[in-house]
């Protein structure tokens, strides 16, 4: 019976020939492994294979395809919480696209989403259609790998291991994106740079900790992201009858806000500069935020929409005030090298525990009562920017080929 093989019938043989080398097809834009002989395979699997099936009509091979790449390839699923983290996942659904990783973004709707209320559901629906991706309203809760840029009790009712990928560095003391709350319970953290890898590293040293860079913003010198941000300076300049500077201001949302506090005197710096608001995308759809959205539209020149995308708005002047609180404080001259910075303390004073090297980072305001002077001062002269520059090279480094490719292998070994 040399050169045969008995598969797995009961009757009948195959030769090995006709089932060895196997070989790679493309059927639907998936690679599929196929005997050599694929038409003498369907003559011994089905006798009559060219005619029609028994259930001809009823549409059930997306089903099948679906239940061998479960039960085949390893499987990643994106949990939404907020439609902001889908363009934080993307760049990693294209890169395991690309490398046999089956992903998928869940976006449960609020009722039985673990954010409940939070999560803007139709928001998060518009930008996976506008982005082409695929997409469920209902969690597999048997996934290999899952990812969350949240805490992991979010993800507590997946079985598989849990991914935690940070979005910006914050400057306090115990920010969210390298606390406790994203580092226990985790199997994996995906971080920005060397200062985020370090810090993890002393609450954590069990868990496995990527450097990826930040891979949201991967792309950002490119036309990609850029390819009409001359044509919306032309716009503001247009509009700025006085041929003012730009000044850029980027408050956070809820009670650490800086809106309420110097609300009069950003008003006042209308004499000098012309004001452009970005504000935080919860400002622009909370209901709890609707005094906030007032009081920015009064003080503001512009204030830009909520889906304008963050890194245009960081290059569209060269002085920012941000909120310190914010993860904007590092963000910005990330995106913007060249910005001249100012930062605001939060009129809540628990929330002003900076890390050490803040008085070398950025002019820092305490009292309403001195911005007009420290802006005008550092429009002049930013003497912390070449500082603060080195010190981004610590927080944030370029995205990590290195990272994206530890990962995949992490998911391969872990999957099916």
């Amino acid at each position: 019976l040399e050169g045969y093989s008995r598969i797995n019938h009961t009757y009948d043989w195959f030769y090995n020939k006709d089932l060895y080398p196997l070989k790679k097809v493309q059927y639907e834009n998936e690679t599929y492994f196929a005997p050599n002989n694929i038409e003498r395979w369907l003559q011994y699997e089905y006798a009559n294979y060219m005619s029609y099936p028994n259930d001809v009509g009823i549409p059930l091979h997306e089903g099948y395809k679906e239940n061998y790449i479960l039960h085949h390839k390893p499987t990643v699923e994106f949990y939404l919480i907020d439609a902001f983290e889908i363009y934080h996942f993307l760049p990693f659904y294209y890169y395991f696209e690309k490398n046999g990783i089956y992903s998928t973004f869940i976006a449960e709707p609020p009722e039985i989403n673990t954010s409940k209320e939070w999560f803007d559901y139709d928001t998060a629906i518009h930008v996976l259609e506008l982005n082409g991706v695929r997409y469920k309203k209902k969690s597999n809760y048997n996934v290999d790998f899952v990812f969350t840029t949240q805490d992991a009790s979010l993800i507590n009712k997946y079985k598989g291991k849990k991914i935690h990928l940070s979005y910006g560095v914050g400057l306090r003391i115990n920010a969210f994106s390298v606390s406790q709350r994203t580092i226990n319970g985790f199997d994996i953290k995906l971080v920005h740079g060397n200062y985020e890898y370090q810090t993890a590293r002393k609450i954590n040293d069990k868990i496995h900790i990527i450097k990826i860079g930040y891979p949201k913003y991967s792309r950002s010198k490119t036309s990609k992201y850029l390819y009409d941000l001359l044509e919306k300076q032309a716009e503001l300049t247009a509009k700025n009858i006085h041929n003012k500077p730009i000044l850029l201001y980027f408050p956070t949302w809820g009670s650490a806000s800086t809106i309420d506090a110097y609300a009069s005197q950003i008003n006042g710096l209308r004499e000098q500069f012309f004001i452009i608001t970005k504000a935080h995308h919860c400002t622009y759809r909370l209901e709890s935020e609707n005094e906030h959205r007032r009081i920015i539209c009064e003080i503001s020149d512009i204030v830009l929409e909520g889906n304008f995308p963050f890194i245009d708005a960081a290059l569209l002047g060269k002085t920012a005030i941000c909120d310190a609180v914010s993860g904007a404080a590092t963000e910005i001259p990330y995106l913007n090298p060249d910005i001249k910075l100012i930062l605001l303390f939060s009129p809540i004073k628990k929330y002003n525990q900076y890390l050490p090297f803040m008085d070398k980072y950025a002019a820092c305001i305490e009292s309403p009562c001195q911005l007009k002077e420290k802006v005008i001062e550092i429009y002049k002269n930013d003497f912390l920017q070449s500082n603060r520059n080195h010190i981004l090279k610590d927080l944030y480094e370029s995205q990590s080929q290195e990272g994206f490719n530890e990962l995949r292998k992490i998911i391969v070994a872990g999957g099916k």
